[in-house]
């Protein structure tokens, strides 16, 4: 190849390859690290045999790895977060006096949450309120009593029970995730969870037992046809017993009793000759 050829070639950049490594924080090391990962297993397996753990703990090393994992990235104590959450329909919840409390001391505000009740009755109605620090910006979520009816809520006794305190419960933790969600990772609380699972027994109309029906008429029909297909097997065979118990009989007559089978036949033909009236004299018109 010519100079000037080569000259017009295009020039290639060697390319190099790119080595890029991942950078966990604090919050993933302790599941990407070994060292940590197999400490907070033992610890898992530690909490889970100990008698000063709800019961949903208790023996479930499983659940407590993932609460001292959220209370490792919550930068709370284990034991306190492991006795102020719940297990509902396999969703992790908080207690609202742990959602409260988290709130107060790490939701940015110049004070403590505060409540507001106005009305009676169907009219009632309960505001929770929180400044804002540095702003001073006021806060507040209002809930109703006509909101929780129209939500189901009131099917939990809990509400009749304990009216107000429900309102400052579920208030709380409507204004954590309005306004500071970080400080509970988002998790709801455990009485949300539980209006929750009201609901979805409500709306849903038991679809297990629906299912049994069907599989057990099911069953019934296959039983009706089986019962029927025996009956019907059973009789042919009936038939043809009778059938073969007669051949058999035929074949086993003897000599004299086929003669005397014959000569009744021909008997009844030569009787029924005689009953038949003679033609000879008759006129043809």
């Amino acid at each position: 190849m010519s100079e000037e050829n080569q000259q017009n070639l295009p020039v290639t950049q060697k390319k190099e390859r790119l080595i890029v490594q991942a950078q966990y924080d604090e919050n993933y090391s302790m599941l990407m690290d070994t060292a940590r990962f197999e400490q907070i297993y033992r610890m898992a397996q530690m909490f889970s045999k100990t008698d000063f753990v709800p019961d949903h703990y208790k023996g479930k090393f499983e659940n407590c790895f993932v609460a001292i994992s959220t209370a490792m990235r919550m930068n709370v104590d284990i034991f306190m977060f492991m006795n102020s959450t719940y297990w509902v329909r396999n969703k992790l919840g908080m207690y609202a006096t742990f959602i409260i409390a988290m709130i107060n001391t790490r939701g940015g505000l110049e004070s403590t949450l505060r409540w507001e009740f106005e009305g009676s009755g169907n009219t009632k109605k309960c505001t929770c309120i929180g400044i804002k620090k540095g702003t001073l910006e006021k806060l507040e979520i209002t809930l109703t009593w006509a909101d929780v009816v129209a939500n189901g809520w009131n099917s939990n006794s809990a509400w009749v029970k304990n009216q107000e305190q429900m309102f400052r419960y579920r208030t709380a933790a409507m204004f954590a995730r309005a306004y500071c969600p970080e400080v509970v990772l988002g998790l709801p609380a455990k009485d949300e969870l539980e209006d929750m699972q009201i609901e979805a027994t409500e709306a849903t109309p038991a679809p297990q037992n629906n299912r049994i029906s069907s599989v057990n008429n099911v069953i019934n029909s296959l039983q009706v046809k089986q019962e029927n297909a025996s009956v019907d097997i059973g009789q042919n065979q009936l038939d043809e017993t009778s059938i073969d118990n007669g051949t058999d009989q035929q074949r086993n007559l003897e000599p004299k009793d086929l003669n005397q089978t014959v000569g009744n036949a021909s008997g009844g033909v030569e009787s029924s000759n005689k009953r038949r009236p003679k033609l000879d004299n008759v006129a043809v018109v």
